[in-house]
């Protein structure tokens, strides 16, 4: 609510010339006070934009090209025989020899087009193991686990000779 407005005394200078009243001379007058009128306030502009979910990036499309697959040459099928012999050389004549052969060790052959295992086993006491007739479309991968080794054979017979050399034992053992 605004206030009733109430008298005043306002000091008027005398007109006309030089001097004063001293301060006898004052006339009343009624002053109106000026009425501001009470504004509503004026809401703050919000930017919704601000609160707004973030748009989604969409991630890049990608496409996986499988990679053609090695076929075998020909497309026949071939007859393949491989002899392993594994031995450890203890007289150095890079010869293997009945005595020299290392027992049980494994020999895997697989499929080099398609890695299908094809045929595994163990040495025999001369160190020897021998696979026949194995019926492949390309070569075929021998695989030793034991000494990290592999060889590819091409069709046909094979023989492989894998030579252990000695190492010479230490002068004294702990």
């Amino acid at each position: 609510p605004t206030p009733v407005p109430t008298d005043t005394p306002v000091f008027v200078p005398p007109s006309g010339g030089t001097g004063g009243t001293g301060g006898t001379g004052s006339t009343s007058a009624t002053a109106t006070p000026f009425n501001f009128p009470t504004p509503f306030p004026t809401p703050t502009p919000i930017d919704f934009s601000a609160f707004a979910t973030p748009t989604p990036i969409v991630p890049p499309s990608v496409q996986f090209q499988p990679l053609p697959t090695a076929t075998p040459v020909g497309g026949g099928e071939q007859v393949t025989s491989v002899n392993v012999t594994v031995y450890y050389d203890t007289n150095e004549n890079f010869m293997p020899e009945l005595n020299e052969g290392v027992v049980d060790v494994a020999i895997a052959l697989y499929d080099n087009s398609t890695g299908e295992l094809l045929a595994f086993g163990y040495t025999n006491e001369a160190g020897a193991i021998r696979f026949d007739s194995i019926v492949t479309s390309g070569p075929v991968r021998v695989y030793v686990p034991l000494l990290n080794y592999a060889q590819v054979v091409a069709s046909g017979s094979s023989n492989i000779l894998i030579r252990v050399a000695p190492q010479p034992l230490p002068a004294a053992i702990p």
